[in-house]
């Protein structure tokens, strides 16, 4: 389907070369999985492949790049191999879900929006706010998007970079019910040795091992922490595990009653009373607040919450349960629809952003929105 002949690619500004002598045949129907540190090539190769590295890249390009046997040069891939980028908030030209998904389609698409939807498991989603979402589901968004435009191909450059593992997982499995190719650009090991059917791992703008997963995870200095275990198993015990893939190696061990040994059986300590000790006073404080999106049901309830001066507290949960609502709530972009939050001992609920300036700072998960020059 797609073959890439001596591929290589210098920047202009540093004379690095990004891309050197890649070699690839993609085949239909196949999952791909790209991995390798950062800088080695990966979203160039993507570039390439989507045929845009002119526009995303300044440099020079060298070698062939084939889709169904004509040179790019002739043909442009453009709509037959879509891409979803690293930061899905840049694709993102409509403020419905609906409108979002029919933005790349003519007249009469009204079921093929339903369809994509369906695909990326978001039906219904028609007519709810694109920015009211979480990351996980804009990703989907712009998948059903792409998909609704029938691509012969689907690129995806490290879009669990950013999600919690269940999200991740939905992701992928949604991904493994397409029947086009699919190529993916992937730090986690673990997640890639269980959904490509090949893995190609690149450094310094060359590829240095491909093959199935068992394959190339078996002389790759890089291991997904279930092959190291699988050799551990193999070595020092004389069994034999199946395969690296997680959920096959946790099965056979479930079956053969291989068990985590503990090493210790000291109990966990009970929580300190004097958690607070040491830190100065008050500076953050929510008094039974409801956090959410103006005319809609909250998206948290009943927050009470107190931080001192000096203290570092960490804010976890799954992606979509209002993490980020919460912090829009303190530098007051949105207003509790209950209760009270109080900065240095003062209700907020009247101030506006920019009153907060220099009192609280806020870094967005997508930098680029807050660079001005």
């Amino acid at each position: 389907m797609i073959e890439v002949r001596n591929l290589g690619f210098t920047a202009r500004d540093t004379g690095t070369r990004l891309l050197d002598g890649i070699q690839l045949k993609i085949r239909p129907g196949e999952r791909i999985g790209i991995v390798g540190p950062s800088g080695s090539g990966k979203s160039t190769l993507c570039y390439h492949l989507v045929g845009i590295h002119e526009q995303a890249l300044v440099g020079k390009t060298e070698g062939l790049i084939l889709f169904g046997g004509r040179p790019y040069d002739r043909y442009s891939p453009f709509g037959q191999i879509c891409m979803l980028f690293q930061n899905p908030e840049n694709q993102i030209f409509s403020s419905t879900v609906g409108d979002e998904v029919m933005f790349g389609l003519g007249e009469k698409s009204n079921g093929k929006v339903t369809q994509a939807l369906k695909i990326v498991e978001l039906e219904g989603y028609e007519q709810r706010s694109i920015f009211s979402l979480s990351l996980g589901e804009k990703q989907r968004v712009i998948i059903a998007a792409l998909l609704a435009t029938r691509p012969s191909m689907l690129i995806l450059d490290e879009p669990t970079n950013s999600l919690d593992p269940p999200t991740a997982n939905r992701l992928l499995d949604i991904l493994s019910k397409l029947e086009i190719p699919v190529i993916l650009v992937e730090h986690d090991l673990e997640r890639i040795a269980g959904w490509a059917d090949r893995v190609v791992e690149m450094e310094g703008g060359r590829i240095i091992g491909e093959g199935s997963p068992d394959v190339l995870f078996s002389y790759s200095k890089r291991k997904p922490r279930a092959f190291r275990l699988a050799e551990i198993l193999s070595e020092r015990y004389k069994l034999e595990p199946p395969s690296l893939v997680p959920h096959r190696l946790l099965k056979w061990m479930d079956t053969h009653q291989v068990r985590p040994y503990r090493t210790s059986n000291t109990p966990l300590s009970p929580p300190r009373s004097n958690l607070l000790q040491g830190f100065g006073r008050e500076i953050l404080r929510f008094e039974h607040v409801d956090c959410g999106y103006p005319g809609k049901i909250p998206v948290v309830s009943d927050i009470n919450l107190s931080v001192h001066q000096g203290e570092i507290v960490a804010l976890l949960g799954l992606n979509g349960t209002g993490k980020t609502t919460i912090l829009k709530h303190v530098v007051g972009l949105l207003k509790p629809q209950r209760g009270r939050i109080l900065i240095g001992g003062e209700d907020i609920a009247q101030q506006k952003p920019e009153d907060l300036f220099g009192k609280v700072g806020l870094v967005f998960q997508n930098p680029d929105y807050q660079i001005f020059d």
